[in-house]
């Protein structure tokens, strides 16, 4: 039962990752018509995000603690969130290039992941 679950997840994990993947492409060209795509891309990423985080929450754990796992992960986007402003002042200190690594490495694991659990 668990495995259909998982697997029913993990397209849609796939298909967040892509849509999240296009709009920050879309986000690095400057054109003004590309603003309007890339903002109804980002909000679609952050629904479809949230949304199967809460649904791979509700079908895995208990529903008794969905509350308290909810808001661990909330938590931790928040300070992933505080975080970006450091982690361009790393990118500044030690190079872009390290963070280029960490950064690719990051999506390949988010890339791969789906597909495992597929």
């Amino acid at each position: 039962m668990i495995n259909t679950k998982v697997r029913s997840s993990a397209m849609c994990n796939l298909l967040t990752t892509l849509v999240g993947i296009l709009a920050s492409l879309l986000a690095s060209y400057k054109n003004a018509y590309l603003q309007y795509l890339t903002f109804a891309l980002q909000l679609i990423f952050r629904c479809a995000f949230y949304g199967n985080n809460a649904q791979t929450l509700l079908d895995l754990y208990p529903k008794n603690q969905f509350a308290k796992l909810l808001g661990v992960t909330f938590c931790g986007s928040y300070f992933g969130a505080e975080a970006a402003g450091y982690m361009v002042k790393i990118a500044q200190v030690s190079g872009y290039s390290r963070m280029l690594k960490v950064n690719v490495g990051i999506l390949i694991i988010c890339l791969v992941y789906p597909c495992w659990l597929y």
